[in-house]
């Protein structure tokens, strides 16, 4: 496995941690969708700073720099969320 398909592996997991499960009649585009608001709740600020289309390109590996500011906050508020869900 490559160092890159590695990383987009990393993302899509923490990802999946902030969208929760897919319902049966989620697409994938409507399941990503629900990530910006989660992680601006997860992080507490009063704008969603991450888009849907920085998702996506995220999860696709199109954006692929681990230290990209959007990968920073999407690892934050997964970090959050694991959190809450273990206490």
């Amino acid at each position: 496995m490559s160092e890159k398909s590695s990383g987009v592996s990393r993302m899509r997991k923490e990802i999946a941690i902030i969208a929760g499960p897919k319902n049966w009649g989620d697409t994938r585009e409507s399941w990503l969708a629900n990530v910006p608001r989660i992680v601006r709740k997860a992080l507490g600020t009063e704008k969603e700073t991450i888009t849907f289309r920085t998702v996506k390109a995220l999860f696709y590996g199109e954006i692929d720099d681990p230290n990209h500011w959007a990968a920073r906050d999407i690892r934050r508020a997964a970090q959050i969320i694991e959190a809450r869900n273990e206490a």
